[in-house]
């Protein structure tokens, strides 16, 4: 299995993402209505007039969802059994996200493979569809239990990331081809100096495409996962010169 020479990187680690905020794009509207209300009065007993004092009563309307256009508004189906996990998958296909990949905790995951209790359709955007599960998902936690999942986005790309961390996320296309040539691919991806020089090992073939998800800057993550099929590989890192190489089988080509 691929392993790490280098463990120590002086990268900026970005910004924590606010868990607490509304997903983007959903509007919270609470509105309030003054109306009067007048009773029947019954005056066929006497000629004086009646005046009833009229006082006005207060409603109001909690968590109504308010699209900013009727064009965004679609219907999303919850079916019984499905699991939450296929159904944000089934929601992402249809909003034209090709590439989704997960970074997941174990206890997330354990959530996301929840069974919907029963058949329901949410008239809405987008948006709040994804906000109704996640609320329904911290309803069935137990007592105690904590959770940072959250979807990440990047709408020009059509990329989703379901995640368990709280730093932005990064999705990395493995194609089908050569380790050499996504090697250099992950090297740019990165922003890590790569270069055919510094590949020393034997050029395999990469049968088939996966993606690899990590943070943002997390590269050494990144190599180990590219690296994990082949266990006579190796990386090595230099953080001063952001440089990474390929080493570890006496077949280098």
């Amino acid at each position: 299995m691929g392993e790490l020479v280098v463990l120590n990187s002086n990268e900026p680690v970005a910004p924590a993402i606010d868990t607490t905020k509304p997903v983007q794009g959903s509007t919270v509207n609470v509105l309030a209505s003054n109306s009067t209300t007048t009773e029947a009065i019954d005056q066929s007993d006497t000629l004086l007039p009646v005046i009833e004092e009229v006082k006005p009563t207060k409603r109001e309307l909690r968590e109504v969802y308010t699209a900013v256009s009727s064009d965004t508004v679609r219907n999303y189906m919850l079916m019984r059994g499905e699991t939450y996990r296929n159904a944000i998958y089934r929601w992402l296909h249809n909003e034209g996200y090709s590439k989704v990949g997960e970074l997941l905790d174990e206890a997330d995951r354990a959530l996301l493979e929840t069974e919907i209790a029963s058949d329901h359709m949410l008239t809405t955007t987008f948006d709040d569809a994804l906000a109704h599960i996640h609320s329904e998902i911290l309803d069935a936690m137990e007592p105690g239990e904590k959770t940072n999942f959250q979807i990440h986005f990047e709408p020009d790309a059509k990329e989703a990331v379901l995640s368990s961390s709280i730093l932005p996320t990064t999705m990395f296309l493995v194609t089908k081809g050569t380790l050499k040539d996504n090697y250099l691919s992950l090297g740019e991806h990165y922003q890590w100096n790569v270069d055919e020089r510094f590949y020393l090992a034997t050029n395999y073939e990469v049968p088939f495409s996966f993606v690899i998800v990590t943070e943002k800057y997390n590269v050494k993550a990144a190599i180990e996962e590219l690296l994990a099929p082949y266990e006579d590989l190796r990386a090595g890192i230099v953080p001063s010169g952001r440089e990474i190489y390929i080493m570890g089988d006496k077949d280098a080509k």
